[in-house]
């Protein structure tokens, strides 16, 4: 049943594939907290395996073998991408490797972004929370606080995915019992694939919002030994510091 399921994956998860369907994300999204421009709300969790054959890399900071999976929501819960990586990768690794985090770019409308938290790094396309340490001294000011209280409020949806997708599969909530590691990456996609077909269904199994307690908030450092590549991501944090800003700016108008 695995292997017809997650065969079912490109069927099941995928971004929008119509402008009609990107601005329905999108009214999702701003119906929460008056967001304008948010698409999809990512986030990783740690999902615990057996130690597989090659294990060098799984284990996550509590000690435990785990995949790490990201995933991008809409505001209904709906997985619209998912990535799964050894549980030592970080959120910001994950995102820096997909191809999601590679292509998002070109493939989101002008204007568009997706939410995450400080695990990740900030992009034009990619906003996350302001840090006191990156703003000065002093503490984040009205505008910068209320942006973060907006996007994290909003950014709920991923949270609420996960904790969903552990209640209606419990094998997510413990240590999964597949031995060999290809076997446990179609289990799980299989779940979500089933997940998304009940919130389309709109199945009542589980109506709650969900408590994910295995989210991976871990943030490490991605070295790199090109300096066109470090240049180029500060030529964009500017950038996107400055649409933060305007977004931040326009969010506490409406207050």
């Amino acid at each position: 049943m695995s292997d017809v399921l997650s065969s079912m994956a490109s069927s099941w998860i995928h971004l929008p594939r119509s402008h009609i369907e990107w601005r329905q994300v999108e009214h999702g999204f701003k119906l929460k907290n008056g967001m304008v421009g948010v698409v999809g709300a990512i986030d990783g969790t740690l999902i615990e395996i057996l130690r597989p054959r090659l294990h060098e890399g799984f284990y996550n900071r509590h000690g435990d073998t785990s995949l790490n999976i990201q995933a991008v929501v809409d505001s209904a819960g709906s997985f619209m991408s998912v990535d799964m990586r050894p549980g030592s990768f970080s959120d910001k690794k994950i995102w820096k490797l997909s191809e999601l985090g590679n292509t998002f770019r070109a493939k989101a409308p002008k204007g568009c972004y997706i939410i995450g938290d400080s695990g990740y790094s900030l992009f034009p396309w990619l906003m996350v929370p302001y840090l006191q340490h990156e703003e000065g001294w002093g503490p984040l000011n009205p505008r910068q606080a209320h942006f973060n209280y907006a996007l994290s409020s909003t950014r709920m949806a991923v949270e609420f995915a996960f904790g969903r997708l552990k209640e209606r599969f419990r094998v997510h909530k413990g240590p999964m019992t597949e031995k060999r590691l290809e076997t446990t990456v179609k289990h799980v996609m299989s779940c979500m694939v089933l997940h998304n077909m009940i919130q389309r269904m709109n199945d009542p199994l589980f109506d709650g919002e969900g408590d994910d307690s295995t989210r991976n908030d871990y943030c490490q450092p991605i070295p790199t030994s090109k300096r066109n590549t470090v240049e180029t991501d500060g030529a964009l944090r500017g950038v996107a510091k400055y649409r933060r800003d305007k977004i931040a700016q326009a969010l506490f108008k409406l207050t």
